[in-house]
């Protein structure tokens, strides 16, 4: 990507940010609401609301704007940290956002990861991701009681979950099997590694193979031998994007090494029609030397 592609690519989510911050604060959803496509998925760890109708996508706006009223939200800043072109009809970013009451902070900082897409003239977003660290309050005005909490039953929930389980137990396999060329084969790059203070976005696979390294590292050390994963929700978002959450146990044989804890991944369908993660979210942290001597220290 040029120079002039990567200033386009974050000045075009600069502005719907921009926009959309001035209807939230403001309670303008005429404003707001042609930024957004139909359906749309704003997900967390918790869970994931698809807004199919202008209906949906008020109520979540109204939800969202009582709250900044409720915490006493003066000020919304958002800023783009990364934004890349996916085809010249997309662009995937994340951005980072602050919640003011004059010039205190009303909670810590949190980060988002979305998807716009170009429709005729103008950019929609389609997609949203957001990472809170222990905000249940935040999480409700997201998605509240609108939440899916889907079980296997429905041929297009099984086929989802069946799908999600698949890759997610071939990207653990991975760390276990020390098989990096099977990881570069799960994941479509660049990978957003999504915290609740900052995203990490891995451009290339050099850098995907010093990620995998640490947290390799970080499992020699820890002598961590295995991990299973479960998955606790998958909703497809349109035919070709899974939005889903699972849950991790790091073993060292029966026992934990560290407590358990809820993740959220994002995987889309290729060209080739082979399913790839684009986006984790991990609240607490990727699995690293650090985040495992905090958590182990706290238990």
């Amino acid at each position: 990507m040029t120079e002039g592609q990567d200033n386009e690519a974050k000045a075009i989510p600069a502005r719907l940010l921009d926009i959309t911050g001035d209807a939230l604060m403001s309670g303008d959803f005429e404003r707001f609401a042609p930024c957004f496509s139909l359906p749309n998925a704003v997900s967390t760890v918790e869970g994931c609301v698809v807004m199919e109708t202008r209906e949906e996508m008020r109520a979540v706006f109204e939800d969202v704007h009582a709250y900044y009223a409720s915490k006493g939200v003066t000020r919304l800043d958002r800023t783009v940290e990364f934004a890349v072109f996916d085809g010249p009809d997309m662009i995937r970013y994340s951005h980072i956002s602050r919640l003011w009451n004059g010039e205190t902070l009303v909670q810590p900082v949190y980060t988002s990861n979305s998807v716009i897409e170009r429709r005729g003239d103008d950019w929609q977003v389609i997609d949203s991701k957001y990472s809170f660290k222990d905000r249940p309050d935040h999480t409700a005005a997201m998605i509240g009681r609108r939440q899916r909490v889907t079980q296997p039953g429905e041929d297009d929930d099984r086929q989802a979950f069946d799908i999600f389980q698949n890759l997610l137990d071939r990207i653990t396999r991975t760390y276990i099997e020390r098989d990096f060329d099977l990881l570069v084969d799960c994941v479509q790059l660049p990978l957003f590694m999504q915290r609740s203070d900052f995203t990490k976005v891995l451009r290339n696979v050099d850098e995907m193979r010093a990620d995998f390294d640490r947290q390799l590292t970080a499992f020699t050390i820890h002598d961590i031998r295995d991990l299973v994963r479960l998955v606790k929700s998958a909703d497809f978002i349109g035919a070709q994007r899974i939005q889903g959450t699972y849950r991790t146990h790091a073993l060292r044989g029966a026992q934990l090494v560290i407590p358990s804890y809820v993740s959220a991944m994002t995987m889309e369908q290729g060209e080739d029609r082979r399913w790839r993660a684009t986006t984790f979210m991990h609240p607490m942290g990727h699995l690293t030397l650090d985040r495992i001597a905090n958590q182990t220290e706290r238990h």
